[in-house]
């Protein structure tokens, strides 16, 4: 649930080879929005969003690949 990570938590995914990927916590952001503008950051590797409980907010986590 993207609604409990903190900053510095470390986030596994598993693709559909079984290969691993472990990314870090870097910054979490709300936004009333999902529009491209917002999500896209280039700074980040990973960027996963959801809505929060109320479904009034969007929460954009974005992460670094933590072998980078």
């Amino acid at each position: 649930v993207l609604s409990v990570l903190e900053l510095g938590d470390e986030i596994l995914v598993t693709d559909m080879t079984g290969a691993v990927y472990t990314y870090c916590v870097e910054r979490i952001d709300r936004s009333k929005s999902a529009e491209a503008e917002k999500l896209y950051d280039p700074e980040h590797d990973l960027t996963l969003f959801v809505r929060d409980t109320y479904g009034l907010d969007y929460i954009i986590v974005r992460c670094q690949n933590k072998w980078n």
